[in-house]
């Protein structure tokens, strides 16, 4: 179509079309956005190639990711992930970086002295510090990997020493979860069958948060340690589980037995410890 045929009346047509196809709300919307930042473009030149902009509408999204990993799903995950694949899922797990930044660590921003890990390739450009002196488990992978020598400059490799790719990390995670019992099956209008995680390596972020928060290290700090900018994306991920909700509610029982045994109010041992 050409650009002065395409106005809000065509585009909700074009909604209702790929509704109808069974496009999700998500996908509809990269398309809508696609479109958005095609008239954008027009009109910045000059002179402009589009004389308007017409309002285009956005559907409402819900998909924001909920799920994150019990240890004993993720320790299932790990012992079954490939030999070479295995340090990045504990990398993951215990520090919640974004794959990439894991995957583009370099040996020499190792400090094995300090116990530090220096992520300078990071989504918003800021280069940060974690700390993994005080995580045996992470340690010992990073005091592995170093001791090789191998002359690969990635911290995390495959095999071959070469340095994960986008496909070659997505089919070591495949992998690990079928092994391990997380995947579903997945099946095309051809007929074709195929199996695809049902879990994601970056619900490993989502638990590190959840994991720091409740091991009673302040928000702030985790959010320096995650490398999360705003406090809403950072809330997002800091997920109350069935677990946690289950915990609170024996808390608060205790606390009122506490209550009617003494016949007082008596302080949370969480306000203790903040008074302390």
């Amino acid at each position: 179509m050409k650009v002065v045929d395409i106005g809000t009346d065509k585009i909700k047509g074009y909604i209702d079309k790929r509704m109808n196809d069974g496009m999700s709300n998500a996908s509809i919307n990269r398309e809508l956005a696609a479109l958005k930042r095609m008239f954008h473009l027009g009109a910045q030149n000059t002179p402009p190639k589009v004389n308007f902009i017409p309002y285009i509408p956005m559907l409402k999204e819900n998909n924001a990711r909920k799920a994150f990993f019990e240890y004993d799903e993720y320790v299932t995950v790990r012992d079954n992930a490939d030999d070479d694949f295995r340090p990045v899922v504990i990398f993951a797990y215990h520090a919640g970086c974004r794959i990439m930044e894991i995957l583009n660590l370099v040996l020499d921003k190792i400090d094995l002295a300090q116990g530090t890990a220096r992520f300078e390739d990071t989504k918003n450009g800021e280069a940060r510090e974690i700390d993994f002196s005080g995580i045996p488990e992470l340690r010992e992978v990073i005091e592995a990997r170093l001791k090789e020598g191998d002359g690969c400059p990635w911290v995390f490799h495959t095999a071959d020493g070469e340095k994960f790719t986008t496909y070659t990390y997505n089919k070591a995670w495949l992998r690990a979860c079928v092994r391990a019992g997380f995947y579903k099956e997945v099946v095309y209008d051809s007929g074709q069958k195929i199996k695809a995680p049902s879990k994601l390596i970056h619900d490993f972020r989502r638990t590190a948060v959840r994991n720091m928060v409740r091991s009673g290290i302040s928000e702030s700090v985790a959010m320096q340690i995650s490398g999360h900018k705003t406090r809403t994306v950072f809330d997002r991920y800091n997920i109350t589980s069935g677990k946690d909700l289950k915990e609170a509610s024996k808390k608060m029982g205790a606390y009122h037995e506490r209550q009617a045994n003494r016949g007082v109010v008596v302080p949370f041992p969480i306000q203790q410890q903040a008074q302390a």
